[in-house]
C-alpha cells in the first residue's frame, strides 16, 4: 500500500498492527519507515521553496504550509519543521510587502496620470497575487494605452518620429496585438530615415517655411550618412533666415519703429556668429542701409538727451553699442549718458556729525565715521555715501541756506535746498554715561572651630543592655564606641561687596529730504549694558575657608563700547532699511507709471533700475527689453 503512495493510510494500519501486536516488531519498524517517508517527503517541499529565495506566490506559500502541517504531523525527535514555520511567517510577510507596497506606488503613479509606470508597478508582482492583481493590472493597461494613444498620433502627425517610436514600443510591451499601435509604429519606422526628413524640409523650404524646414534637417543631421547633405543644407537655410532679419529690420527701420529693427538685427548678427567662417560670406549683409540706421540712431539718441530723458538716451545708445560697438563717439557719449542717470538715480546721503555730550565731546564723530562706514559697505550700490571731505562743503552750503533772508525764501523756495546732496542723516548723543554701584554688607556664618572628646551616649545604653543579656545569656550585639569627638561652633564674619556697572547711551537722530527740508524718518534709539559681580574679604577659620575674590567687571570703556556698537547697529539698520533695494523700488515706481499710461516717465525709471541693477551684477535683459519696446510708441508723438 505505501509503495501505491497511499503513504498515510498505510501507516496507520501499521500504527494499529504494531499496538495490537507488540511483540512482533516488525509492524513497528515498518510503521516508523513510513512516517520518516512521510516526513521527508513534506519536508523536501518545503525546504525546496523555502530555501530557494526570492519571493513565493500566494499559492506557492499556501502550499508550503499545507505540507509543513504534514511534516510537523509525521516529525520524529527533531526541531527542523519549527525553523521551518519561521522561516514560512517571513515568507509571507515579504511577499505581502511586496504587493502592499507595488499597490501603493502604482496608486501614486495613476493619482499623476503616470499609468506606465502604474502598469509596470503591478505587472512586476502579479505573479505573487494573480487574483488580486489582475484585474488592477488590465486596468492599469488600458489606461496606459488610452492616455498616450492620442500622444502617439500627435508625435506621428508632426513627425517626431523617434520620440513616436519610443513610444509606441513602450505601449506594444503592454498590448503587442493593438492594431493602431502597430499602424503607428509601421509608419514611424518607414518614415525615420534622413531621405524623409530632408525631401519634407526642402518641400518647407520652397513654400517659406524656414524655421519648419531647419527642424526637419536638424532630424535628418542624426543620420551619419546623410550628415554632410542635412548641414549644407541647414547652413543655406540659416543664411536665408538671417537675410531675411536684415531685411525685415530694415523695412521697420523705414517705418521709425527703432526697436523692433534693432530685435531682427541683433538677432540676424546672432546667428552669423554662430556659422562658419566660410559659410558667413554667403550672407548678403545690407552695410548702406545699416549705417544709416546706425545713424538715426545716434541722434535720436543725442536728442533724447539733450531734452533730458536721458533714459531714452541710454537705451538708444545701447541698442547702436550692441549692434555697432565701434561707432565714432558712441562710448563717450554713452558713458555721459550712464552718468547722468546715475547721477539721479544714485540718490546721496550726507552724515552730518552728530552732536556730542558735554561730558564726552569726540563721541558724535565716534558715532558719525561708524555709522558712514557701515552704511558704505552696505549701501553703496544703492546709494552714494558723501566722504567726510566733501561734507564741510556740504556744511557751508547748509549754513547759506539757512541764513538766508525771509524775503529771498519768499521769491525763491528753492533757495533752502542743498544741491549737494539728496539726504542728510544727522543726529545727537543725548546721554552716554556708565554708572558704578556698590553695595558692601556682611556675611555671617556658622564654623566649627575645634572638637571635644566626650562619652558615648550609645555606648552607656549598650553597657547597660549588655549586661541584662549576658544574664539572660543571649546574643549581645557589637560594642560602640567608648568616646566620640563633639564639634565645636562659632560664629564668624567676613565682608561681601556686590558690584554693579550699567553703561547708557541714547541717540536721536532724523533723515532729511533737502529737496523740500522734510524729515523723513526719526528715532531715538536707546541701549543699556549691565555686568555684576561679587567680591569678598575671604576668611580662614578652623575647617571653613573662603578665598579672597575681588569682583571681575568689564572697563567702563569696554562696556560703553558694546553699548555704542548695539546703537549704531540699530541705527544703521533702519537707516539701511529706508534705502535698501533702490533698484527695485525704482522698478515698482515704473510699474506704476506704467499703469497710468505715463510711458516717457515709466522709461526713465525703468533705465534708473537697469543701471542699479547693473551695479549689483543682476540680469537686466528683460528690463531693457520692456522699456526698449516704448521707444516705438514715445517716438510716435
Amino acid at each position: 500500500m505505501a509503495n501505491q503512495g497511499q503513504k498515510e493510510k498505510a501507516y496507520n494500519n501499521l500504527s494499529s498492527l504494531c499496538s495490537k501486536f507488540p511483540d512482533d516488531k516488525r509492524f513497528c519498524v515498518e510503521a516508523m519507515t513510513v512516517k520518516q517517508d512521510i516526513y521527508l517527503e513534506n519536508i523536501s517541499f518545503v525546504k525546496e521553496k523555502l530555501d530557494g529565495g526570492g519571493l513565493l506566490s500566494e499559492s506557492t506559500l499556501n502550499a508550503v504550509d499545507e505540507k509543513l502541517k504534514k511534516a510537523m504531523k509525521y516529525e520524529t525527535g527533531t526541531s527542523e519543521s519549527y525553523k521551518y514555520s519561521l522561516k514560512l511567517q517571513s515568507a509571507e510577510k515579504a511577499t505581502e510587502s511586496a504587493v502592499k507596497a507595488a499597490l501603493t506606488s502604482s496608486a501614486q503613479a495613476a493619482l499623476a496620470s503616470d499609468f506606465f509606470t502604474a502598469y509596470s508597478e503591478i505587472s512586476a508582482v502579479k505573479s505573487l497575487a494573480p487574483a488580486k492583481l489582475g484585474k488592477l493590472e488590465e486596468e492599469y493597461a488600458r489606461k496606459a494605452i488610452d492616455s498616450n494613444m492620442e500622444k502617439a498620433e500627435k508625435l506621428i502627425a508632426e513627425d517626431n518620429l523617434k520620440e513616436a517610436k519610443e513610444l509606441l514600443a513602450k505601449m506594444a510591451s503592454i498590448d503587442p496585438e493593438n492594431k493602431k499601435i502597430i499602424e503607428y509604429m509601421s509608419q514611424a519606422q518607414k518614415n525615420d530615415n534622413p531621405d524623409f526628413y530632408i525631401a519634407k524640409g526642402n518641400g518647407l523650404k520652397e513654400s517659406g517655411e524656414l524655421d519648419k524646414a531647419m527642424d526637419y534637417y536638424k532630424k535628418a543631421l542624426s543620420f551619419p550618412d546623410a550628415r554632410q547633405e542635412a548641414q549644407r543644407a541647414i547652413d543655406e537655410t540659416r543664411v536665408q533666415l538671417i537675410e531675411i532679419s536684415f531685411m525685415q529690420g530694415i523695412e521697420y527701420a523705414d517705418q521709425d519703429l527703432i526697436k523692433q529693427a534693432y530685435d531682427n538685427f541683433i538677432s540676424a548678427f546672432t546667428n552669423m556668429k554662430g556659422l562658419p567662417l566660410e559659410i558667413r560670406t554667403m550672407v548678403s549683409i545690407p552695410k548702406d542701409e545699416l549705417e544709416q540706421y546706425y545713424d538715426n540712431m545716434f541722434y535720436l539718441g543725442q536728442r533724447a538727451m539733450d531734452e533730458g530723458a536721458y533714459g531714452q538716451s541710454y537705451l538708444y545708445f545701447s541698442m547702436l553699442y550692441d549692434l555697432a560697438p565701434s561707432y565714432y563717439g558712441l562710448r563717450s557719449v554713452k558713458q555721459s549718458v550712464e552718468d547722468k542717470i546715475l547721477s539721479r538715480a544714485l540718490k546721496s546721503i550726507a552724515v552730518i556729525p552728530f552732536k556730542s555730550p558735554v561730558n564726552e565731546p569726540e563721541l558724535g564723530l565716534q558715532v558719525t565715521s561708524n555709522i558712514m562706514q557701515i552704511l558704505q559697505n552696505t549701501l553703496n550700490d544703492d546709494v552714494k555715501i558723501i566722504e567726510r571731505g566733501a561734507l564741510e562743503i556740504l556744511l557751508r552750503e547748509y549754513e547759506l541756506a539757512v541764513a538766508g533772508n525771509i524775503a529771498e525764501q519768499q521769491s525763491n523756495p528753492d533757495s533752502f535746498r542743498i544741491k549737494s546732496a539728496d539726504f542728510l542723516l544727522m543726529g545727537e548723543v543725548l546721554d552716554s554715561r556708565t554708572e558704578t554701584n556698590v553695595q558692601n554688607s556682611k556675611k555671617k556664618v556658622r564654623v566649627k572651630v575645634s572638637e571635644n572628646k566626650v562619652r558615648n551616649i550609645e555606648w552607656e545604653d549598650w553597657s547597660k543592655d549588655a549586661e541584662k543579656l549576658r544574664k539572660d545569656k543571649k546574643p549581645v550585639p557589637p560594642e560602640p564606641d567608648k568616646y566620640i569627638m563633639k564639634p565645636i561652633y562659632e560664629y564668624a564674619e567676613y565682608d561681601v561687596a556686590f558690584h554693579e556697572k550699567v553703561s547708557y547711551l541714547s541717540i536721536s537722530y532724523r533723515v532729511v529730504e533737502t529737496s523740500q527740508g522734510r524729515v523723513t524718518y526719526s528715532n531715538t534709539v536707546r541701549a543699556q549694558k549691565e555686568s555684576r559681580d561679587e567680591a569678598t574679604s575671604g576668611i580662614d577659620i578652623g575647617d571653613y575657608k573662603i578665598e579672597m575674590k575681588a569682583a571681575n567687571l568689564p572697563t567702563d570703556i569696554e562696556l560703553s563700547n558694546v553699548v555704542r556698537k548695539e546703537a549704531i547697529d540699530t541705527i544703521s539698520s533702519q537707516v539701511m532699511n529706508l534705502f535698501k533695494d533702490q533698484d527695485e523700488r525704482y522698478l515698482t515706481e515704473a510699474e506704476k507709471l506704467e499703469a497710468s499710461n505715463n510711458l516717457r516717465e515709466a522709461v526713465e525709471m525703468y533705465v534708473n533700475a537697469i543701471l542699479l541693477k547693473k551695479r549689483k551684477n543682476k540680469d537686466v535683459a528683460e528690463i531693457e527689453d520692456k522699456a526698449g519696446k516704448y521707444l516705438d510708441v514715445l517716438s510716435i508723438y
